[in-house]
Parts: structure tokens; sequence; C-alpha cells
């Protein structure tokens, strides 16, 4: 059994130091999740808020789960696509989550010298050709390491859709780099023959 599903035991059980320990844990990776569906960060704070209130508050009709962090992602994706319908409508979620974006986490951004900030217009350049779909499969998969199994369940789709997402978005990304390098290239190649003349 992981430190989680023994933690997730606990608090089931209703200690309050097992449920502090959970909500240390996660609340600032959710709260980074939930950035990705919304901007407003005060709708994602009451998500976060409603969900981890309702679990305490449930706790007794909770089972023992094979992955914490899964339930807890599910959890607030399904909390802020309900919480959504009860918001004006060009700020409501939709199941598709339309507005899921990946950024880079602040770790990323503190990357040093002078070529960092084009690489991150680079990232984000490249990743606004994936679908908002893909995006969340991406973020997932590279930025919460998570296998397949685990995005199928927190999407809400297949296994089988899980992995075609990401290998979409990923045959896309790299058919970007290579029609880049293709063009650089030609480029060059040209300068080449031009310095030559």
């Amino acid at each position: 059994m992981s430190d989680d599903e023994a933690l997730w035991k606990t608090f089931i059980k209703g200690d309050e130091t097992a449920f502090e320990q959970l909500f240390t844990k996660y609340y600032s990776i959710l709260f980074q999740y939930g950035r990705k569906f919304s901007p407003d960060t005060e709708f994602v704070k009451d998500a976060l808020q409603e969900l981890f209130t309702e679990l305490w508050q449930r706790r007794t009709f909770l089972s023992q789960t094979p992955s914490v962090r899964n339930y807890l992602y599910k959890s607030l994706r399904r909390k802020m696509l309900r919480l959504s319908g009860n918001r004006p409508v060009s700020t409501e979620l939709t199941e598709e989550v339309n507005q899921f974006t990946v950024t880079l986490s602040p770790e990323q951004l503190l990357m040093d010298d002078e070529n960092s900030d084009q690489q991150r217009q680079q990232m984000s350049h490249w990743l606004s050709f994936l679908t908002p779909r893909q995006q969340e499969a991406i973020y997932l998969r590279f930025y919460h390491d998570m296998d397949y199994d685990e995005i199928a369940s927190v999407m809400a789709v297949t296994n089988h859709a899980a992995r075609n997402l990401i290998y979409e978005a990923l045959k896309l990304l790299r058919s970007r780099l290579i029609s880049i390098a293709i063009g650089v290239f030609t480029t060059l190649q040209t300068q080449f023959y031009l310095v030559l003349l």
C-alpha cells in the first residue's frame, strides 16, 4: 500500500491530520491543474474549497482508491464542470473543456540564460497547435507523469483514446518541427550557395 493509499484510508476513517496532509500535499498541484481550465483564480479556489469540504463531509461514504492523485484530479475536473453551469456563459466550461491551455510552471519559467524567453515562446507556440484535449493529455503525461490509464481515468476516456490523444499530439508536434528544420536547412543551404558565388 502506497503512502497516499494509507493516508486516504486513515482520512476516510475520520482522521483530521490525514485530511490536512492530503489537502497540503495536493492543493497547489490541483490549483495549477484547475487554472488550465479557467483563468479565474477565485473560481478555481472556490471549486477546490468545495471539493475538499465535500470530501470531508462525505468521507464515511468514500471507499479506498488505487490512486488518490487520479481521484482528486478527476473530482476537481468534474466539480469545475458542474460549478461552471452556475456561471455566466462567457466563462462557462464545457465537457470538452475548451479553455484548457498549457502554460509553463514557475520552475520552468526560471530557465537561466537569454534563450529562456525564446524557448518559452517557442514551447507555447508549439503547444498552441494542439487541441485542448491534446494539451490536457500532454500536460497530464509530461507535467504530472501520469500513465495512460491514469490519463484515461482523469479525462473520462478510454485507455485507447488517451493513447491516441498523446500519439496524435506528438505526431503533430514532430511534423511541425520537421517542417521547420527543413525550412531552416533550405535557408542555410541557399545562404551557403550565395556565399560561394
